[in-house]
């Protein structure tokens, strides 16, 4: 008989769902040697990389507690997030519980008669004093389905070192195909939900060559000893969510049929697995440690998620599946797209990231008015970084360079890199004092002067130049033939006519317009700059509102090589 692979001091939790069509987990958490007296268990309130309060214990039911011997013990509620269990002897105390399903997102859980998904952090109830104890997984499955995480595995036990560790290895379960890899000598899994046999391998295929591509940036190591990445191709949703050992995304079936779409995907394989380096191992010294009961502030997630942003499109390029040009587009639309954002004017990056908690994810009417995202602007002040840092270097040195500074401090210091520590190798690489620009692109509200810093390289951003377009400068619900203004860009012609979101657009000079011919009436019967009459109703009462339209150029941003460079900007290895 083989010894017990648990250690004695861990949390045992076994997981079933005996019907999984009820949507439930069946959790059965059993904490050893407790002494005598009040103990509190808790349930984390977010998990990391999604920065905000989801209140995922209002998912729990029947809640109860009982000792070694099978006594019942009195369990109170006294908190959302905590229960405090009486025991009034030393001994084990063993908490049963559900947990409702059928949320289908990276973040959350979901089970049904095809799969079972959750995370650690919307699943698992531990005591509050046994955080940094293992914790020693089970998962009573149906039969044929098959558990995969990233967790050491013996003898069907999932061993998790603490809290955080459990937490960061979400589990999927279920009769899913597997396909297989080996990259840098490490074994690579993806698990797919709704993917094509003839997909799968193709997907399958680029995703190996974007793990040897990131990993050719950091010596041509991998951080971890082996990975797993779960796809759930879905009819809705999008999004990807990083774990140090793995990665779970979730795309529109769609989108794998449709070849720029396709592209997304890339990005966000890309994205995450970078994550495996750059937040998970990398990480701001504010999150060095997870805190489970309440936010937890940085104001560098610029670092975390901008930094991401941009290498999600580094490494494709490396990795041959962008070629050049689409390259080089895609960070042109991401400089245009965050030059449309009205509310960069009103927040910093390190802004954005203090109120990632309270904003990024609960976006609204006037997002877009007060608030940048630091993705998107993250990603642009790192590639001003990199063209800043090679152009003063001669070339010599780029943000790979800083990238590897940062993870060799992991290696030697563990997570928590501060900001001083990326200044000083962004300046130790360029050779260069560069606190102003952190000042004026991270801490301030400054555009990055991007067309100066793509001279050297003899590239210049340009931006659409079609031929012109009347616009509102809103975002409009079309739906049951009704316009709906759901957003006003600040600042813009509709703000100036005096639109509101919530106002229905009826008609444009006295003219009923309807959901199905409103972008045709609009860019195609209309001049830029007319003076128009709208008819709305607003609240059910009807409004006129007199003023003109505003002009939009039609056409992407683009990324031109004029030739005229001293240095070329990220050429690839084979040329």
């Amino acid at each position: 008989m083989s010894a017990d692979p648990i250690p004695a001091a861990a949390t045992r939790v076994r997981i079933s769902f005996p019907r999984p069509e009820d949507h439930l987990l069946h959790v059965r958490v059993r904490t050893p040697d407790l002494e005598a007296g009040e103990h509190e268990f808790l349930m984390p309130v977010w998990t990391p990389g999604s920065y905000m309060v989801r209140e995922f214990s209002r998912h729990v039911e029947g809640m109860a507690a009982r000792s070694a011997d099978g006594a019942d013990l009195c369990c109170t509620k006294v908190r959302k997030n905590r229960w405090r269990v009486d025991l009034d002897r030393p001994g084990s105390v063993e908490l049963t519980y559900r947990v409702y399903c059928r949320d289908l997102t990276v973040r959350t859980n979901h089970v049904d008669e095809r799969r079972a998904y959750w995370n650690g952090a919307a699943a698992y109830v531990v005591a509050a004093a046994r955080v940094e104890a293992p914790l020693a997984i089970e998962v009573d499955a149906p039969a044929g389905w098959t558990a995969h995480c990233a967790l050491d595995e013996r003898d069907g036990v999932f061993l998790a070192r603490d809290l955080d560790h459990a937490v960061d290895s979400p589990f999927v379960v279920g009769p899913l195909p597997v396909e297989r890899f080996e990259a840098c000598g490490r074994e690579h899994r993806v698990v797919f939900d709704g993917v094509g046999a003839d997909e799968r391998r193709r997907l399958t295929e680029d995703t190996q060559r974007i793990v040897e591509a990131a990993a050719t940036l950091f010596g041509g190591e991998l951080p971890y000893e082996r990975y797993l990445m779960v796809l759930f191709a879905d009819h809705v949703g999008s999004g990807g969510l990083e774990h140090a050992d793995s990665s779970v995304l979730h795309v529109r079936r769609g989108s794998l049929r449709r070849k720029k779409e396709r592209l997304r995907v890339l990005d966000l394989i890309a994205h995450e697995h970078f994550h495996a380096w750059n937040v998970k191992r990398i990480r701001p010294a504010d999150l060095a440690r997870f805190a489970w009961d309440d936010e937890q502030y940085t104001r560098d997630l610029w670092l975390a998620e901008g930094f991401t942003t941009y290498y999600q499109e580094v490494v494709p390029y490396l990795a041959g599946l962008f070629g050049r040009q689409l390259f080089l587009d895609r960070l042109a639309e991401n400089a245009h797209v965050v030059q449309q954002v009205p509310g960069r004017a009103l927040q910093s990056l390190s802004e954005s990231s203090f109120d990632a908690w309270i904003k990024l994810y609960r976006p609204d009417e006037n997002t877009r008015n007060t608030t940048v995202s630091y993705y998107g602007k993250g990603a642009l002040v790192a590639l001003c970084l990199d063209l800043r840092i090679q152009a003063a270097s001669g070339g010599a040195a780029g943000l790979d360079d800083v990238m590897r500074g940062l993870y060799r401090h992991y290696l030697e210091h563990g997570p928590g890199q501060p900001r001083a520590l990326v200044l000083e190798l962004c300046e130790g690489a360029a050779g260069a004092r560069l606190g102003d620009e952190f000042g004026a692109w991270i801490d301030g509200r400054e555009d990055p002067p991007l067309e100066q810093l793509l001279e050297p390289f003899g590239l210049a951003l340009e931006l659409p130049d079609g031929p012109l377009q009347a616009t509102l400068d809103v975002r409009c619900d079309l739906q049951g033939g009704r316009i709906e203004v759901s957003g006003v860009d600040r600042g813009g012609a509709g703000d100036a006519l005096g639109l509101s979101p919530g106002d229905e657009l009826v008609a444009i000079d006295g003219e009923r317009v309807l959901a199905g011919d409103f972008e045709k009436r609009l860019h195609e019967e209309c001049e830029p700059g007319q003076e128009v009459e709208l008819l709305v109703f607003r609240r059910g009462l009807a409004t006129t509102l007199r003023g003109r339209l505003g002009a939009h150029a039609t056409g992407v941003a683009r990324m031109r090589e004029t030739g005229e460079g001293r240095l070329v900007f990220r050429a690839r290895a084979d040329g």
